[in-house]
């Protein structure tokens, strides 16, 4: 029986990088304006002329929803999702935080103000693994600086990025970038919600997206991801705008669980089915993919937690490590 020194020990501590999941969802939003804290939801978000025969309502479906970001985020989870009204971010906020205050915060902005009004595409993280190194927002359209529709687009869309660190007290601390839609030293992490319908605007979109990604690249050494709906199937021109720029997680993976689809409607039609949330990872060395998943959205108890499904991949994040293309 041998010893090993401490500082062996540290040296050698996260041998295989530092576990992180990533996980995006577009929870819906709440356009029938039922929050579970009971916060009144401005009109300008509410839609009354949308057949709700088949929906479940956000009072109803949230508590579930949030649930199950909480354990599938676990202790080192980080959480990207689109579609978020402001009531469903106060609920989401202290639901994640009902065991352990405080415990998770977030960042992000209304889209339709840049403050409170409209859509969010939120990251929260934990406060207890990461730290926030720094965030910005900007706008898909011709002026990202400021609120308004880009191209042709029906609604005004937006994309948050935050650069991330593992809290550590070792000396080799990793980072990452997340755009919604995460890196070595620091991380970025991005998150976006792209147009259902304008085809130009999801086009103008990912090129958007593609300089925000190769920006984060150049000013730091960390890996960068990229998660959210793209209301993009694999086909599109949007798709394959990132997808030429950096890789779709599902192909990196050492294996896939679940489903392929990722969209469901609230009525599970198989014509409804298609895969338009996506993960990319940017074509760098400092990480390495685990499990990808795309969970279910719909259980015994009837209850549709919302129109897209949960995705999920593991990945691993170190100087050393080097994302591997999946055999078939």
């Amino acid at each position: 029986m041998g010893l090993v020194s401490e500082k062996h020990k540290k040296r050698h501590k996260y041998p295989m990088g530092k576990p992180l999941r990533l996980l995006t969802w577009n929870i819906r939003y709440d356009w029938m304006g039922t929050p579970i804290s009971g916060q009144k939801v401005p009109r300008h978000t509410l839609h009354k002329d949308i057949d709700i025969s088949k929906e479940t309502p956000w009072l109803k479906r949230g508590s579930k929803l949030i649930a199950g970001l909480e354990l599938q985020a676990a202790t080192h989870g980080i959480i990207a999702l689109q579609e978020v009204l402001h009531g469903q971010l106060v609920d989401i906020e202290r639901g994640l935080n009902a065991h352990s205050p405080g415990k998770w915060k977030y960042i992000g902005v209304g889209r339709d103000d840049g403050v409170t009004r409209g859509e969010y595409s939120p990251i929260f993280y934990n406060t207890e693994v990461h730290e926030l190194i720094s965030w910005r927002y900007f706008w898909l359209s011709e002026h990202p600086d400021r609120p308004g529709r880009g191209w042709d687009a029906a609604s005004v869309r937006i994309c948050t990025v935050g650069r991330f660190g593992f809290k550590s007290s070792d000396a080799a601390t990793h980072e990452f970038t997340m755009l919604v839609f995460i890196p070595f030293r620091p991380r970025l992490m991005q998150t976006t919600h792209f147009d259902d319908q304008g085809r130009i605007a999801r086009e103008k979109g990912a090129a958007l997206i593609v300089e925000a990604v190769d920006f984060e690249l150049k000013s730091s050494s960390c890996p960068v991801f990229l998660l959210g709906d793209l209301n993009s199937p694999v086909e599109d021109a949007a798709y394959r705008t990132i997808a030429a720029r950096m890789h779709d997680l599902r192909d990196y993976c050492t294996e896939t669980y679940g489903h392929y689809n990722t969209f469901t409607g609230f009525e599970g039609r198989k014509n409804d089915l298609s895969r338009i949330d996506h993960i990319f990872g940017s074509v760098t060395n400092g990480w390495k993919a685990g499990v990808f998943c795309v969970e279910e959205n719909h259980f015994e108890d009837e209850i549709w937690l919302s129109d897209h499904r949960l995705v999920m991949a593991d990945v691993s994040i170190g100087k050393d490590l080097k994302a591997v293309k999946r055999l078939k």
